[in-house]
């Protein structure tokens, strides 16, 4: 980083900013040729051969030889300060936190917008800091970039010194020309090339130092989106029960958006702009040591009053980009439940709450820029009158002969150019408070606690058994079982669900689960995917305890799932129905299709068969299939899957009569061999069950067959009575 803020400090000005040289060599040029006349110019610090007329390039080298001992402890400290970086930047990567799962407490969750903690709140606790560290192990990867940005920095900064100096020589040779008219102008030849070269490299070298920081840039972005996706993916469904997807989508974007472009801004004009003040402030001290020390003097006031209003703008930033959250989600739920909206006319409702939402994060975002403004507003007064306090003082030494004209002059010139680099530093700080919220929140989420099995998991995978020949020839069907089980959701402690539940699931059997809604069905199949563990009891396959199973092992092979709301992803019909096999080849795929029934509508409907691209914009909607055409993919999926035990929750209740002819048809092509538990609606789905379980308000209340339950005439008789149609159950 100190590598960095040196090169920057060269290629930003050195001393002074080149133009400002090439006023200053103009105004001796012109001060020499109006005194030479009356008096001898003798400059009393440097020794010159011929001090009547100096030039500006050789007065530049002989005050460098007369400080060469200043610049040569300057060089050392600044090869040591690199040789040190060099040791110390690879432990830093090693010991980044982010890498790796840091334990945190419940409340470092991060809030859905929805939850009742205001964001006054929320933004106060924001304690979390970002380790520097973590920046450098984000960016080692890029390591030859970055050495290649700062040879390119380094060059840029050699040619932007080198310039004013070659320009000097021109103008030199240009007034010789003048007062000798016979002098050649082949003269002018070797220094307009040299020139010319200087602005051709500098010119080279800037595009690469822009070019190579940007894909630094980028490719930390990158990095940084793929390690909060990872940590998001493998989180349990427990955190996405507290957590909204608008939430999730603005860490993984905006967050990193925000965050690089602050990263980039620093690095380019930040850092450039602080090495200015850095190198500006030693040529102040090498012209006037005291005024320099009265400047500086006036430093700590400045810098506290800055940080106090730094503290309060972070906070307000961190308030109005919470309040984008919540303007977010309600424009992502409308969207979401766009059906919905229109039905009932809900778009006045819509339009006014979300018009709401947004014209009170205006009204944040305005309080922002007016705070912004107010600390630019008083950084720009400061600093005038430090340009003023400095005009002052420089007249009281120049009155006691302390100081020459000519100095203070150039010691304006460097306040100049401090005050520029300060003006740019306060103009950034409104991107730099974005960025550095963003870098807290995205902390937040890689400081989550990962997964236990999430890398067994992923590991796993590959480990799979390959297909079978035969999609029905799966393993041996085994038989499930509950065992005192209690349980009750996270996010509901108090509301039990399930309170020494008992029963069986025997193995290559088709149960079916009923009752009315809220009676715990669905929590079942959840259970058994282990998207929850049982607060007490167990579930065991086969005499396995289900938690003794990986989670690679139990979802992606002992377990099929179908869901009523079938999801296809965006993307061709062979890798829709391969993600369940990824192993799998294109043969095998047609064949779980042909058992699903879908292999003739892919085949003849699709435009490109099964390469066709489907799904759209969610995961729960498709282009061009119908809802019995997706729920065949998906059985297709589960067949591919070729797993022991197949959980299907309400697979056919959202579908019309034929399509639940064909995907009954594939379902029982599905279930065959198999160990099958339905959650259903449909009377057609629930006769074919070899065992039925009536569940009421988190108990089994009754079982056995259809036509044995019917003449029980207890719970499953009085919930088929409740239809007007005997077809379904509600």
């Amino acid at each position: 980083a100190f590598i960095i803020f040196i090169i920057t400090f060269c290629h930003s000005s050195a001393i002074v900013d080149p133009y400002m040289a090439i006023v200053i060599m103009n105004l001796a040029r012109g001060t020499v040729n109006l005194l030479r006349n009356r008096l001898v110019f003798r400059p009393t610090n440097l020794r010159l051969s011929n001090a009547a007329n100096p030039s500006f390039s050789r007065l530049c080298k002989a005050h460098l030889k007369k400080y060469k001992v200043t610049y040569t402890a300057i060089t050392l400290g600044v090869a040591g300060a690199g040789l040190l970086g060099a040791v110390t930047l690879p432990k830093l990567a090693i010991n980044c936190k982010f890498l790796e799962p840091i334990p945190v407490s419940a409340e470092a969750l991060p809030p859905s917008p929805s939850t009742n903690k205001s964001i006054s709140d929320e933004s106060a606790d924001t304690t979390d800091s970002v380790s520097l560290g973590c920046v450098f192990a984000l960016t080692w990867a890029d390591l030859p970039f970055i050495l290649m940005a700062l040879v390119g920095a380094f060059g840029a900064a050699y040619f932007n010194i080198r310039i004013p100096l070659l320009l000097g020589d021109l103008v030199n040779m240009l007034a010789k020309l003048s007062s000798s008219p016979s002098s050649p102008l082949s003269s002018l030849q070797a220094p307009s090339i040299r020139l010319c070269g200087a602005y051709s490299l500098q010119s080279l070298c800037t595009f690469a130092y822009i070019g190579f920081l940007a894909t630094v840039g980028e490719r930390v972005s990158s990095r940084l989106r793929c390690m909060l996706f990872e940590r998001l993916i493998f989180q349990k469904v427990t955190f996405f029960d507290k957590t909204t997807t608008s939430w999730l989508l603005d860490r993984t974007v905006a967050d990193v958006q925000a965050f690089k472009s602050a990263f980039k801004a620093s690095i380019s004009q930040g850092l450039r702009s602080g090495a200015q003040i850095i190198g500006s402030t030693v040529a102040m001290y090498i012209i006037s040591p005291t005024l320099c020390a009265a400047l500086i003097g006036c430093l700590p006031l400045v810098f506290l009053v800055g940080s106090l209003i730094g503290h309060q703008l972070r906070i307000l930033s961190h308030q109005a980009q919470d309040q984008d959250e919540v303007a977010t989600e309600v424009a992502s739920e409308t969207f979401m439940h766009i059906r919905s909206v229109k039905s009932l006319t809900m778009e006045p409702t819509m339009m006014a709450s979300y018009s709401k939402e947004v014209t009170y994060a205006g009204h944040l975002h305005e309080i922002l820029g007016y705070g912004i403004g107010c600390f630019q507003g008083l950084s720009n007064f400061v600093l005038n009158g430090v340009v003023l306090g400095v005009l002052y003082l420089g007249g009281n030494l120049i009155a006691r002969n302390e100081l020459e004209a000519g100095q203070l002059m150039s010691f304006l010139v460097a306040t100049q150019s401090v005050h520029r680099s300060l003006t740019q530093i306060s103009l950034l700080f409104g991107s730099i408070v974005r960025g550095m919220s963003a870098a807290t929140r995205i902390a937040k989420v890689l400081s989550l606690p990962g997964p236990d099995e999430a890398r067994s998991f992923v590991e796993g995978l590959s480990d799979l058994p390959k297909l079978p020949n035969s999609p029905l020839t799966p393993l041996t069907a085994p038989t499930i079982k509950f065992e005192n089980v209690s349980f009750a959701y996270p996010s509901r402690p108090s509301a039990i669900v399930f309170e020494n539940l008992d029963f069986e699931i025997p193995g290559a059997k088709v149960v079916a689960l009923v009752g009315e809604s809220g009676a715990g069905k669905s929590t079942v199949l959840a259970l058994l995917e282990r998207f929850y563990d049982p607060t007490s009891g167990r579930i065991v396959i086969d005499g396995v305890d289900l938690r003794d199973f990986s989670l690679s092992t139990l979802r992606g092979r002992l377990l099929g799932y179908i869901s009523q709301e079938p999801e296809v992803f965006h993307t061709t019909v062979y890798e829709n129905i391969r993600c369940a096999q990824p192993q799998a080849s294109d043969k095998e795929v047609r064949t779980a299709t042909e058992l699903a029934q879908a292999d003739s509508f892919i085949r003849h409907q699709l435009p490109e068969g099964y390469a066709t691209t489907i799904g759209g914009g969610s995961s729960t909607s498709s282009v061009g299939l119908s809802g019995g055409q997706r729920q065949r993919l998906v059985i297709a999926r589960a067949v591919l899957k070729n797993a022991p035990i197949l959980l299907l929750d309400e697979a056919t209740s959202a579908l019309d009569a034929e399509s639940e002819f064909q995907v009954q048809s594939a379902l029982q092509q599905a279930m065959f061999g198999r160990t099958v538990l339905i959650v259903a609606h449909r009377l057609s789905t629930i006769r074919r069950a070899d065992l039925i379980y009536v569940m009421h308000k988190g108990r089994i209340v009754e079982k056995g067959t259809h036509e044995e339950l019917l003449q029980l005439k207890g719970r499953y008789f009085e919930l088929l009575q409740r239809q007007g149609e005997k077809e379904t159950l509600s």
